[in-house]
């Protein structure tokens, strides 16, 4: 088996696209993730927006399914991590947890996963898998390392982690991945696995970022992928989602 070797940040976009939490602010959420997020998880809540007319979102959902090419990851992997298990002990100690919410992360236990092409046209998925599986033959399994907790400028709300692809031939192999499924490279590669019900004062925003410090350069596990999913689904949680492909390494 041929070593590891993992991009590193400099060869990823994650400093580029973090969000930025201002000292002595609240911590808001913005349009997309109120529009997108907050109805699934606590309609109720003043900032949930139900419709937005720049977004086919309706309550959370969309009526047309959309496709995407997805590397799920096993709970239990994660939970194994004596790593992840330390962040997530010490998570729970700060104020702002109680505003997480913790019964969707056990929802989605059998459905947490990383975007890799999202946006696939449905009339192509068959020629998609075609050419995921062609390349993961030439390549075997796709390993890649989890990182430390991230928040971005979009979907502010959502705490993501990170991941870190091997490189092959000194290459990102989930934008190799990309070209081949005629996607951009994006360079962003994010597990998404705790959203908030409400937002932070500046107080509990504080601890948000000092918890986000305190982790960022974190390495939680060390994963392969040995299968990749293209799912169809209704809504960005994939709450409502079906697996129409499954391309085994």
């Amino acid at each position: 088996m041929r070593a590891a070797h993992y991009c590193t940040d400099e060869e990823l976009e994650y400093a580029r696209c973090r969000a930025r939490i201002e000292p002595d602010q609240p911590f808001r959420f913005d349009d997309f993730y109120r529009v997108a997020h907050l109805p699934l998880i606590a309609p109720e809540r003043p900032a949930a927006l139900e419709q937005l007319v720049q977004f086919d979102y309706r309550r959370g959902r969309y009526d047309i399914p959309r496709y995407s090419l997805v590397l799920p990851v096993d709970a239990g992997e994660l939970q194994s991590s004596t790593s992840f298990r330390a962040l997530e002990d010490e998570l729970r100690t700060y104020g702002f947890a109680a505003k997480i919410a913790w019964d969707l992360v056990g929802q989605r236990t059998g459905k947490l996963h990383v975007t890799l092409a999202g946006g696939l046209p449905e009339a192509g998925i068959e020629a998609c898998a075609a050419d995921v599986r062609s390349f993961l033959e030439r390549h075997g399994p796709l390993r890649y390392r989890l990182g430390g907790p991230f928040c971005g400028t979009k979907n502010r709300g959502r705490i993501y982690f990170t991941t870190y692809p091997e490189q092959i031939d000194g290459d990102d192999s989930f934008a190799l991945l990309q070209e081949v499924v005629r996607v951009p490279r994006t360079g962003l590669y994010l597990l998404g696995y705790y959203n908030l019900r409400d937002e932070l004062t500046p107080a509990e925003a504080a601890e948000l970022q000092a918890f986000l410090d305190r982790w960022r350069v974190a390495e939680l596990a060390e994963l392969a992928a040995t299968s990749l999913l293209i799912l169809a689904t209704h809504d960005d949680l994939a709450l409502d989602s079906r697996v129409v492909a499954r391309i085994d390494a």
